[in-house]
């Protein structure tokens, strides 16, 4: 759990939050192959299912680092509530913009919330 406290709130001039996937990596570290579920601050997006895979996914999907979903692909631990994500649906996290702190964590559930992100200083 010490690995999750870097992404608690912070306050302070130039503060910003993590983006998705560098979260996911850490829940990955502390979790492994746990089952885990992680609240996106987005019209009930979540993510969840072991955090190994939740980490990949993520990962894969973060424009600039990830590969390009194609049109035969699914994601596996990515959900509106209890609907599956498609890739004609809106991902939250892929925006360079959206990023995140760790609003709260209980047991295997991981609450973001919205973070100060690099254009605010602008």
């Amino acid at each position: 759990m010490e690995r999750l406290k870097q992404f608690y709130p912070e306050k302070g001039f130039g503060v910003t939050g993590a983006p998705l996937y560098e979260i996911a990596e850490a829940c990955a570290e502390v979790y492994g192959d746990k089952e885990i579920r992680i609240n996106l601050p987005y019209h009930d997006f979540n993510c969840r299912g072991k955090a190994t895979s939740i980490a990949k996914e993520v990962r894969d999907l973060t424009p600039f680092i990830g590969k390009k979903w194609r049109a035969d692909e699914a994601t596996t631990n990515l959900y509106y509530g209890d609907t599956p994500v498609d890739r004609y649906d809106f991902l939250p996290f892929q925006g360079d913009c959206e990023v995140f702190f760790i609003g709260n964590i209980e047991g295997c559930e991981i609450n973001l919330v919205k973070a100060p992100n690099w254009r605010m200083y602008l």
